[in-house]
């Protein structure tokens, strides 16, 4: 039989060292923050969100940088576009097709027509434009990638893909790039093969953005294997729908397409 005194002294046990384990987590979060290692905090099961502020290496100037980091076997990616008009803002299309995180994709041309490759559920609604583009496709299995236009394959099956430029990385090493300053918005994919999107709130160059996609998650980068950069300027724009995250990132313009995830619908074995 076990003495009073054994029980609360393994009590007292248990206790210490939880909050050993508990103190040794924080300590190891704020080196982590310290050294400059990126931390991504859950919004959903495979989505995550970090933002923080990159001073760039070229001007010397701070952007802050919103990147959300999407597991693409848990979401589904649509590119979409409006309805009854040729452009509109990724916050008015997020609602109009339940998409939980949406931002602008395609460049356009005056007219407000998009340029390039539009997959959407499958469906192609326009076809390759043949420019120094990426094109970033997804498959229905979740499979996702960032080629150069003149190396695109279409995943089997594919769901989604659209063209946008130019690429920033590839192979974990960025580009050379023209010295192009503007609020940016880019995607890439990582070594876990998911994908993150990311939007500024205000000007960086594009070697700028590039090196701080390429950059280990250790030394404050995003760890990205393949890049591309999306549609920016005024067109930069972002929106988070979640009813306990949410969060908006106005942009100066409409545009005529999105990039939006929704969660997958899994079916059961009885289905």
């Amino acid at each position: 039989m076990i003495s009073s005194r054994t029980y609360v002294t393994r009590r007292l046990q248990k206790v210490l060292l939880l909050t050993l384990g508990l103190v040794l987590g924080i300590f190891a979060t704020r080196a982590a923050q310290a050294k400059g290692t990126l931390v991504f905090q859950s919004i959903m099961d495979g989505l995550e969100r970090r933002n923080f502020v990159f001073k760039a290496s070229k001007t010397s100037l701070p952007t802050r940088i919103h990147a959300f980091r999407i597991n693409p076997e848990k979401y589904a990616f649509r590119v979409v576009q409006p309805t009854n008009a040729s452009t509109s803002t990724a916050h008015r299309l997020a609602r109009e097709h339940n998409l939980l995180l949406a931002v602008n994709a395609s460049f356009f041309d005056p007219a407000g027509k998009p340029l390039g490759l539009l997959i959407d559920q499958g469906h192609k609604t326009q076809g390759l434009r043949s420019v120094d583009w990426g094109v970033f496709s997804v498959s229905s299995t979740g499979k996702v990638a960032v080629n150069h236009t003149r190396e695109f394959q279409p995943l089997n099956p594919v769901e989604a893909a659209f063209q946008a430029g130019p690429r920033l990385v590839v192979d974990g090493r960025p580009l050379k790039l023209k010295p192009q300053f503007g609020r940016r918005t880019a995607l890439c994919v990582d070594t876990a093969e998911h994908v993150i999107v990311v939007v500024t709130e205000s000007g960086i160059l594009l070697a700028d953005l590039a090196e701080v996609m390429a950059r280990s998650p250790g030394d404050g980068g995003l760890g990205c294997v393949d890049a591309m950069n999306l549609d920016g300027g005024s067109s930069t724009q972002a929106t988070l729908l979640h009813p306990n995250h949410p969060w908006d990132l106005i942009g100066g313009a409409n545009v005529p397409v999105v990039l939006g995830i929704q969660p997958r619908i899994t079916r059961s074995s009885h289905d």
